[in-house]
């Protein structure tokens, strides 16, 4: 099952360029890393970028060193590390409930849609959420006579490295596992011994981010502590960064619809594996009250902090994938409650009209897009879910679980190969980056400053493999119209006036496309100062 899963990944994440803006931050920082040899300070533009530790830039070294610095090198750690994660929580699936309900785990998890987005682009999000769950996997095997020692170093260990991966976000499985020593009490998980391994893993996490930071930010002249632990931690948590968050009341609700729809299409299960889980019949009262704490704190805390994102609650998604992969487990051995049966049906009242939603938008992307390449996978995949829904809700309301479960499984191996093949393919026509890349390398040598009007997304970083300058003011087009030397100015038509007829620039390409970051058309221009330029045949 996982080489399966691993053949859908790679389809998807091989059939694109990489998307703005965070996939080609982190992208490019990776590829200047190796270039650089510099592993310690990880560096953008030529300048330190010092928004994540760079275990995740660690990690990605290793494939472009052996692949090169393509789009689909850069995706491998996000692939491996997914995978990684589908065993794990098959393991523990099997360690809690069965070998069944750990298989059924791993294919919930994994056929998610957050889970696919997030395992098929360049984010931090796959590796830490591979070394939490094993984190929380040691914690729990911990907890079983004879195997403390060995899950305790494990324990340690993986929370050292995710706390350089995304340094605080370690604290969400340390508070997670904190709680549920607390409310499990009574089955004896709060004693002396499991208290000093907590303690000792939450030092081991502070120890390692420490290694890095403090040389960090002595290198950098205490940029570290301005950049990534005033702005990016304590600012992100006292308000908004990048419009990501608003009002408290109006964003309270934030994560409802992001787990209703980031777990699709598995959220047709969620009432009925609630109802077996609080009733005890899935994993005992001992996993209900892990469940909880899993769930509930994530939840609570990142809707407390100001600064919201779909991926800050995807810490929740193995509870989530758990218990679902138990509950179908428990209905195909008749241990669920009539109550926990109809809560499962219940889910169809807002199941089938989503879902049927959700076929008519795909119907309709083509004309609101006005990218007629796309019609015919988009109506494909209408088909797909409205099929779906039908047989999904109609198994649904007969009881038969499993069957409803492999039908969205099915559905959503099927969409994914629809958006590898077909979707991603036909976007491809209209991003703007790449083929500013092709033009740069085929007219300009590597050498050739870059600079930047109307259009500076870091996608261009990535692709045109160089140090770029922008442009925000007349005043500095016609200083750089003026300098001497060769230079190549990437401009778009709405700022052209900028340019002075007396230039001495010569036109080299023009790319149109839209920029899907704001959703404008564009067209960019391509222009050589001609003196001294070097130009390729």
């Amino acid at each position: 099952m996982a080489l399966a899963i691993v053949v859908v990944y790679v389809c998807v994440a091989s059939q694109s360029t990489l998307w703005d803006r965070d996939e080609t931050y982190y992208a490019r920082v990776a590829v200047e890393m190796v270039d650089s040899g510099d592993y310690l300070i990880p560096m953008f533009n030529g300048k330190p970028w010092l928004e994540k530790p760079p275990m995740l830039y660690w990690f990605m070294s290793i494939p472009m060193r052996i692949l090169g610095d393509g789009e689909f090198a850069c995706r491998l750690c996000s692939v491996v590390a997914t995978v990684g994660t589908l065993v794990v929580i098959s393991v523990m699936g099997r360690r809690l409930f069965s070998p069944t309900a750990g298989l059924w785990a791993m294919l919930v998890y994994s056929l998610s849609v957050m889970t696919i987005v997030l395992g098929t682009l360049v984010s931090a999000d796959p590796p830490l959420m591979l070394f939490m769950a094993l984190a929380m996997a040691a914690f729990l095997r911990s907890l079983e006579p004879g195997h403390f020692a060995l899950s305790a170093v494990v324990l340690v260990a993986c929370l050292a490295v995710a706390a350089l991966i995304k340094g605080p976000m370690v604290l969400l499985a340390l508070g997670v596992m904190a709680m549920g020593m607390v409310v499990n009490r009574r089955y004896d998980w709060c004693t002396t011994r499991n208290a000093v391994l907590w303690t000792v893993a939450l030092g081991g996490a502070i120890l390692a981010f420490a290694a890095w930071a403090m040389p960090v930010d002595r290198a950098t002249q205490g940029q570290l502590t301005d950049e990534f632990l005033g702005r990016h931690v304590v600012g992100r948590i006292a308000q908004p960064m990048q419009h990501h968050g608003g009002h408290d009341l109006l964003f309270l609700p934030y994560y409802v619809p992001v787990v209703l729809l980031g777990f699709f299409p598995w959220t047709l299960y969620l009432p009925g594996v609630v109802s077996a889980v609080l009733g005890g019949r899935v994993g005992g009262y001992r996993f209900r009250n892990l469940f909880l704490v899993w769930v509930l704190a994530p939840l609570i805390l990142m809707t407390l902090v100001a600064t919201k994102l779909p991926h800050y609650i995807f810490f929740i998604w193995p509870p989530l994938s758990l218990a679902l992969g138990g509950s179908i487990d428990a209905a195909a051995n008749d241990l669920l409650s009539e109550r926990d049966r109809r809560w499962f049906r219940r889910g169809v009242i807002y199941f089938t009209p989503a879902v049927l939603f959700f076929a008519v938008g795909l119907a309709i992307v083509p004309e609101y897009t006005r990218m007629p390449d796309l019609r015919p996978c988009c109506w494909i995949a209408a088909a797909i879910w409205t099929t779906a829904a039908v047989l999904s809700c109609r198994y649904q309301l007969q009881n038969r679980i499993a069957a409803s479960t492999t039908v969205l499984a099915i559905a959503m191996a099927a969409f994914a190969g629809t958006i590898a093949f077909g979707i991603l393919p036909a976007i491809e026509q209209v991003k703007i980056a790449p083929r500013v890349g092709q033009i740069v390398r085929e007219r300009a040598s590597p050498d050739t400053p870059v600079a930047v009007c109307g259009y500076a997304e870091p996608s261009l970083n990535f692709y045109i493999g160089r140090p770029i300058d922008t442009i925000r003011s007349q005043r500095e087009m016609e200083a750089w119209a003026g300098a001497s030397g060769s230079g190549l100015l990437l401009i778009t038509t709405d700022q052209l006036a900028w340019l002075d007829e007396h230039s001495r620039l010569s036109p080299a390409g023009s790319v149109r496309g839209i920029d899907y970051v704001s959703g404008r058309r564009l067209d960019v221009r391509l222009y050589l100062r001609t003196n001294d330029a070097t130009v390729s045949p």
